[in-house]
């Protein structure tokens, strides 16, 4: 084989192998970049459903005790709309979790949620027959689904910016394995065609 055909079939294999590298590259990339994509789009859903569930359980508790010191139906019903919000937020969440873990997390919030409207629908009875005895349970009572609601809720958006970490870190991995891929690729490139051009 003539020099003049060595460096040809030399330049073409690198060539071709520059292709392929470029190529799979590209495909990498592209696979990491929508990756990522949608994992922030999931995931900030998912905190977003989160906090904005935790906001109404603080409002729900606000718009409780308005009612229950000043008897204003508006204010009960304000209790009535942020219950409603929080449930279809949470709701929301749960069509777009596909863990059982996060599942559970979610029912425990809602279970929480449901002992915290026992109570405060006891509380409202109360209240609308004129019986003091609300504000004895208000302040007996309601502290401890106050508590396990708040646990419930934070619980629940640690658990959401959890798994958003966790998925990150998967990406982060992914793309250094990626990075390690096109190297590999290059060096191979390299020997190839110096082993063809002498």
């Amino acid at each position: 084989m003539s020099l003049m055909q060595k460096l040809i079939l030399g330049f073409s294999s690198v060539l071709v192998l520059l292709a392929i590298i470029i190529g799979f590259t590209y495909f990498q990339f592209t696979g990491v970049d929508q990756s990522y994509s949608e994992t922030i789009e999931d995931r900030t859903k998912k905190i977003e459903l989160a906090t904005y569930a935790n906001y109404q359980v603080y409002k729900e508790q606000i718009s409780l005790r308005s009612f229950l010191i000043t008897g204003n139906e508006t204010d009960f019903k304000e209790y009535e709309d942020n219950r409603a919000i929080f449930q279809s937020d949470v709701e929301s969440l749960r069509d777009l979790t596909n863990s059982e873990e996060g599942l559970q997390v979610i029912d425990n919030m809602i279970a929480a949620e449901e002992s915290y409207n026992e109570a405060a629908q006891q509380l409202i009875a109360l209240k609308r027959q004129g019986n003091e005895e609300y504000i004895r349970l208000m302040q007996q009572d309601s502290t401890e689904a106050v508590e396990k609601i708040e646990a419930a809720a934070k619980e629940m958006l640690f658990f959401q910016q959890d798994n958003f970490a966790k998925t990150s870190d998967q990406l982060s991995e992914k793309t250094k394995f990626t990075i390690w891929n096109i190297v590999a690729l290059g060096i191979i490139s390299i020997i190839i065609g110096l082993t063809i051009a002498i």
